[in-house]
């Protein structure tokens, strides 16, 4: 099995199929292609998005349906080639929302241009939407008032 060096997980040893590719890298990591994703069972739904080509890069995510139920995936076609997803290929995609502290510190999801991957073929593109549906900042946690 490869082994990669990880600043989270130390050395991550995990299985040849496991590897996803982004062969576009992401926005602003456009250096980082290959991935895999960890999941701890006591942290479900969340899942980690580590890089295997740098150390320091991993992300936490969840899948956008533990988000918003209702959530309605729209990818472009460009998007749809370059991980070679057909229209009959849902039960084998993966959709992820990238999630992140704001500035005023709540968690967040990157509803807007989540990542969607391709589990047969090992493919993964962070898909950035055309419209306005969704934000790059839903908020996961409201603010709670005072209890009684």
């Amino acid at each position: 099995m490869p082994l990669a060096e990880t600043e989270q997980f130390g050395v991550l040893e995990y299985e040849d199929d496991a590897e996803l590719l982004f062969p576009r890298g992401l926005p602003g990591f456009e250096q980082a292609h290959r991935f895999v994703l960890i999941k701890q069972p006591d942290l479900t739904p969340l899942v980690q998005l580590q890089s295997l080509d740098s150390p320091s890069l991993c992300f936490l995510s969840m899948p956008v349906h533990a988000i918003d139920s209702d959530y309605q995936s729209s990818i472009l076609p460009e998007d749809s080639e370059l991980v070679g997803l057909g229209p009959d290929d849902g039960a084998s995609t993966v959709v992820l929302a990238l999630l992140s502290v704001t500035d005023q510190g709540h968690l967040s999801a990157n509803l807007l241009a989540p990542i969607v991957i391709n589990l047969t073929r090992h493919l993964a593109v962070q898909a950035v939407r055309i419209d306005t549906a969704y934000s790059h900042e839903h908020l996961l946690l409201a603010e709670r008032g005072p209890s009684c």
